[in-house]
This record gives C-alpha cells, sequence and structure tokens, in this order.
C-alpha cells in the first residue's frame, strides 16, 4: 500500500540572505527581489524529491504551481494537486493546503522553507501528522528541520518504512529584531518528525 505524503514549498524563503536582509517574512521579500535575490526553494525541493529511495510507495498531494507542482513534474512519481493559489502566494495559503492535505488523508508533509513556513505549518495541522521540513529560509532556528535536503529524502524513507515520530520544535526570531543585531527568540509550539 502506498504512503500518501504531501508536499508545500514557500517559493521565497531563504531570498533574503543573499542580500543580506536576514529573512523574507511578511512583504520583505518583495525588497529582496527588487536586490536582485534569487529563489532558492527550487533547488533543495528537487534534491530532496531526487533523493527520496521509495518513490514507488509514495503517491504525492502537492500544492499549486510553485508551492509544489511545479517540480515533481520531472519526478516519476504519481501526484494530486491541492488547493489554489495567486500569482503571490502568502502565508495563508501555507495554513489552508497543509490543513486541507490533513483532512484528505495525507500521513507525512513535506515542507520547505524556513521558520516562517515552520510557523504556518504549525498553526495549520499541529501535531496531527509528522512533518519533513527542508532547511531553505534564512532563519532556520527550528529543530524541525533536517540538517539539508538530503538529509530531509532520508527522514522521508525512513518514515515509509515505518520509523517512530518524536516531538520537536517550532522556534522563531523577530527578524525587526534580527536587524537591529538583537536576537529575540519565541517558541510558538511543536510538530512531530519521523
Amino acid at each position: 500500500m502506498k504512503n500518501t505524503v504531501g508536499l508545500i514549498v514557500n517559493p521565497v524563503a531563504g531570498m533574503g540572505g543573499s542580500v543580506g536582509l536576514k529573512g523574507t517574512d511578511g512583504e520583505i521579500y518583495k525588497k529582496a527581489l527588487e536586490l536582485g535575490a534569487r529563489p532558492v526553494t527550487p533547488k533543495r525541493t528537487k534534491e530532496c524529491l531526487s533523493r527520496i529511495e521509495s518513490k514507488g510507495d509514495i503517491t504525492l498531494f502537492v500544492a499549486p504551481g510553485k508551492m509544489g507542482e511545479e517540480y515533481v513534474e520531472a519526478f516519476d512519481m504519481p501526484f494530486r494537486v491541492i488547493g489554489t493559489v495567486g500569482e503571490e502566494t502568502t502565508a495563508k495559503d501555507t495554513k489552508e493546503i497543509a490543513a486541507e492535505m490533513v483532512d484528505r488523508g495525507v500521513e507525512l508533509l513535506i515542507f520547505v522553507g524556513g521558520d516562517g513556513t515552520a510557523r504556518d505549518v504549525y498553526d495549520a495541522i499541529g501535531v496531527r501528522i509528522p512533518v519533513v521540513a527542508v532547511p531553505s529560509g534564512v532563519k532556520v532556528f527550528s529543530s524541525v528541520f533536517a540538517l539539508s535536503a538530503r538529509a530531509a529524502s532520508k527522514m522521508v524513507d525512513a518514515f515509509v518504512e515505518g520509523a517512530d515520530v518524536t516531538e520537536e520544535e517550532v522556534l522563531d526570531i523577530d527578524e525587526e529584531a534580527f536587524r537591529e543585531d538583537r536576537l529575540a527568540s519565541r517558541l510558538y509550539g511543536y510538530l512531530l518528525v519521523p
């Protein structure tokens, strides 16, 4: 029997790092674009998906367009698109699609982003299902994240093989304070991870 796995990609996560913005939460990603930032999540998403060895045991549920669908078309994995998004994606899109995926029976959610994305996933699903978090943000303080896209693929394989899950922290920092060289972190909650 195939495992149902969801995929949500934050297409603006990590863009602020290359231009020194220390994050892209809210509207700051527009400034990152003006400064010449390029997306980092496509490469991380493709690296994670390409290294999953249990592809034959997975059916993917993916967010539309640049939030997931664009990246899975190159892989030999059956998938269904869940939800709708506009030209500019939002935290609300992530929350709504994650909740819908859980409601449709997704057993594991892969998300590609940073701490802001982890907060959105936490808000939407809490500890209802486990997640594999692919680190792609400027801020990656939460312990829910795998060490790399490669490690994330190994976590997906472990889940398919029946690995246990544990709770890990969802943390985030105040980006404005961080831009002023002050670190102000907050614990938001916990997500389950293989």
